[in-house]
């Protein structure tokens, strides 16, 4: 598989190969102040069984159903998105490293989604997932998807 992300280029000019051997070690860099890592102690993780026709924010001007009205912990945010009409397990963290390597994309941390459909998808449309999907911000990695039993879950609205 090949990467997106950019990679610096090493190439010379032929005009650089004379400075090359009369060229001296660099100097080392200043180490650069670095946050402390957070202790385990002060980490926060909450998981919520994101109920439907819930935002997977804090605030809504439209004054729809948020996190705020589950969640009363400061300084926690949602390490992923669940769409408005989907439900299931979210996690919430203080712990901004963790928060971004699960959501960033180039982190590329796999998640597992168990998804309800109409009806049940053509083993066409399951290769399309394989494949990757085009988005509006371009093409989804390639999806590990399959037809899955239904599993024994608490009662649901609507079901």
């Amino acid at each position: 598989m090949t990467s997106s992300r950019s990679r610096p280029s090493a190439s010379r000019s032929p005009r650089d190969n004379a400075s090359r051997t009369a060229a001296k070690p660099a100097a080392p860099r200043p180490a650069a102040a670095r946050k402390p890592e957070r202790i385990p102690a002060d980490r926060t993780l909450l998981l919520l069984n994101k109920p439907y026709m819930v935002l997977c924010q804090f605030t809504d001007e439209a004054g729809r159903e948020t996190l705020k009205d589950y969640i009363t912990e400061p300084g926690i945010y949602a390490a992923g998105r669940l769409d408005r009409d989907s439900e299931g397990l979210l996690l919430l963290t203080n712990d901004g490293k963790l928060q971004a390597q699960l959501t960033q994309p180039g982190e590329k941390t796999p998640k597992t989604y168990w998804v309800q459909v109409e009806g049940i998808p053509s083993e066409e449309k399951l290769a399309a997932l394989r494949a990757g999907v085009e988005l509006n911000d371009g093409i989804t990695l390639p999806a590990e998807a399959r037809i899955m039993d239904e599993p024994a879950v608490w009662p649901r609205h609507p079901p």
